[in-house]
């Protein structure tokens, strides 16, 4: 008996079960890495829109109420209260934001005549979102390197400059008017060229090496210590619902946008993760409705089973005959899935790119690779079910 005699002797019947089984294979696949898919996508995106990664900044003050009207000194955070915060799980790292205690007076250089008091912050420059290379001082240092906030620069050209008919500025131009700054007193000045050197998305602030700080505070600021009135938490879960309870029980606040926007990416990420795990459960119920019908085959053919064995043909072949009919069937099963998920991420980049967001047009390698890890792992659970199951009845 040659094996393609063999093949058609015990070959695979129609059943409801085999049928089933491919379906679920079929949709089990699809949804688990869908859902996988999903999943990094969110994570791309969430990378692409931070800097740091899954790093978030978070800038904290007290809430104003009218008690601190006439006794500022409330708002500023003590020492054990910064502690406090510093020493919450979520919390990777802490810095203060150091306000200046002198008067900053800001005039410009040449024909573009304007003159304004300001304020200065600094924090150190790990912190900050923009390139540090040339944000550095140093005591006698005429020049001095200033972030300042791109939300300034907004409300200039589209608020201020609109309405007073002052011309718009870009970065570009606000880089190259550098303006002097005279800090001090009456009794004791001191004037420094301010340089533009980048501009900030994460704090609305105008900000200045720490060095600097320091020094102009001791030299030109009033009596006392440096009074802190933010904070900048670095957390790698700004939703995390300990943190959010903290901050809401003493009456601290925060960027809500963060954390509502961390939140969605984390009901987002949960979601995707039921989908996956019920997509596993499909590829299981494949598994166990597949070996079902391969029992019922074995229990029918059980006598053929024997006479066959007998005849001289090894185990090997005859498992490789119980599964022929499922393997011929796995390169349409994996051409389907594959074709669905490479039209589902060209799809979903297609969707989201006019609202600024862009994703990879090919599915991520990861998810392709486990796509081949639970073929290959599914063929060898049910080959090694097969031949346990066949010996069982030799």
């Amino acid at each position: 008996m040659n094996r393609e005699v063999l093949y058609q002797t015990i070959r695979g019947r129609r059943n409801s079960a085999a049928i089933f089984a491919v379906l679920a294979i079929l949709l089990g696949f699809i949804i688990l890495l869908w859902a996988l898919q999903l999943i990094l996508n969110v994570r791309h995106l969430t990378h692409a829109g931070q800097a740091g990664g899954n790093d978030q900044y978070l800038i904290i003050n007290k809430v104003i109420n009218s008690a601190m009207m006439s006794r500022s000194e409330e708002s500023a955070f003590s020492a054990r209260e910064m502690n406090e915060l510093k020493n919450l799980p979520a919390v990777q790292s802490m810095s203060p934001m150091i306000s200046n205690r002198f008067p900053i007076l800001a005039h410009s250089m040449g024909e573009l005549g304007f003159s304004t008091q300001l304020f200065f912050e600094s924090l150190p420059a790990e912190y900050l979102d923009t390139d540090t290379s040339t944000w550095s001082w140093k005591a006698g240092q005429k020049r001095l390197p200033v972030v300042l906030s791109a939300d300034f620069l907004n409300l200039y050209n589209f608020g201020f400059a609109l309405s007073q008919g002052l011309p718009q500025l870009s970065e570009e131009s606000v880089q190259a008017l550098n303006f002097e700054v005279t800090i001090g007193d009456n009794y004791r000045q001191e004037t420094l060229q301010a340089e533009v050197v980048g501009f900030t998305q994460r704090y609305s602030s105008i900000l200045v090496p720490e060095a600097f700080m320091h020094y102009a505070n001791e030299t030109f600021g009033s009596p006392g210590k440096d009074r802190v009135s933010r904070l900048v938490l670095h957390t790698l879960h700004p939703d995390d619902p300990e943190l959010s309870r903290f901050l809401k029980s003493h009456q601290y606040t925060t960027a809500q946008d963060k954390i509502k926007g961390s939140k969605m990416v984390y009901i987002a990420s949960l979601t995707f993760a039921a989908l996956s795990l019920m997509g596993l459960f499909l590829l299981c119920l494949s598994y166990a409705l597949q070996s079902v019908f391969l029992q019922w085959q074995l229990a029918k053919d059980a006598a053929k089973l024997r006479i066959i064995f007998e005849l001289g043909y090894p185990v090997a072949t005859l498992r490789k005959a119980y599964l022929r009919s499922w393997i011929r069937k796995l390169p349409w099963i994996a051409g389907l899935v594959a074709g669905s998920l490479f039209a589902f991420q060209f799809g979903i980049q297609r969707l989201v790119r006019p609202f600024g967001l862009h994703l990879p047009t090919w599915p991520h390698p990861v998810v392709l690779l486990l796509f081949v890890v639970l073929i290959l792992l599914f063929i060898g659970f049910l080959s090694r079910k097969t031949e346990r199951s066949i010996l069982n009845y030799l």
